[in-house]
């Protein structure tokens, strides 16, 4: 009995001290808890980045260079601007140009002659020997000089002028030279050596000439003219023309006819 009293008072002696080393701990914990917390409050007082980077950006001693850069800007804008202004007056003189050049430039015309049964060429033989011949010529009816360069010609029979390809078919072999003088301006005549093609037929004259007079089928003549004008640009002048009946032989004419690729000027 007095043993279980004495373990009983023992026990109420230590009791004490454990509680009283126990709460040195939970203070100092809540004294961390509310440092953290302390801490996590945003402090008002701190001093404003934005604001204190920007005071330092247009602080006196940057405002050269801020100035130096509002200046290079500028000039940029004003060189952009300047180009642009440049590029529309060079677009615009090349426009001008090129219309004041295509008034200027000279310009070939055919010329054709009504003749059909004879060779007006310089190497046609006339001794009184008919043929179909288409005999046409050149002349420069622009405001300047021109250099013609090549000629070409055929003069062919249809059934219909709806067989005649879409683009024209010339051939080279029927290309020619030219190697004369170049060509005045301002001409109403014709300026060069008269050209012939012979009609591509096996049939005789008499043949033919029933042939195409009873409207059995047309004879149809194209061709064309390479030139160059003072600016050495390349032009061609093409054409293309059917044979028009009439009640006599003499007043038969040429009409131009065929798709559009056979008259037009390049």
């Amino acid at each position: 009995m007095k043993r279980l009293a004495l373990l009983v008072a023992v026990l109420a002696a230590i009791s004490p001290v454990y509680g009283q080393e126990a709460s040195p701990d939970t203070a100092a914990n809540a004294a961390v808890v509310a440092h953290q917390e302390l801490n996590s409050v945003p402090d008002k007082t701190a001093p404003d980045e934005t604001g204190s980077y920007l005071s330092r950006l247009f602080s006196p001693e940057n405002l050269p260079n801020i100035g130096l850069c509002m200046a290079g800007l500028g000039g940029i804008i004003v060189a952009v601007y300047t180009l642009k202004k440049i590029e529309r007056q060079t677009v615009a003189m090349e426009r001008n140009t090129g219309v004041l050049m295509q008034a200027e430039r000279g310009r070939i015309v055919v010329y054709w002659d009504r003749l059909v049964h004879i060779d007006l060429s310089p190497s046609g033989v006339h001794d009184g020997t008919l043929s179909h011949c288409f005999n046409w010529s050149c002349a420069n009816r622009g405001r300047t000089p021109v250099q013609l360069t090549s000629t070409s010609c055929r003069f062919v029979v249809v059934d219909k002028l709806s067989e005649l390809p879409e683009k024209p078919e010339y051939g080279t072999a029927n290309e020619r030279t030219y190697d004369g003088e170049p060509l005045q301006p301002d001409a109403r005549e014709p300026q060069t050596v008269w050209f012939c093609a012979p009609l591509e037929t096996s049939l005789s004259f008499d043949q033919m000439q029933e042939k195409h007079r009873s409207g059995q089928c047309f004879v149809y003549a194209y061709g064309y003219a390479r030139y160059r004008d003072i600016w050495e640009n390349p032009h061609v002048t093409r054409f293309g023309v059917v044979r028009f009946v009439t009640r006599s032989i003499m007043e038969d004419d040429w009409l131009p006819a065929g798709p559009a690729a056979y008259n037009r000027c390049e």
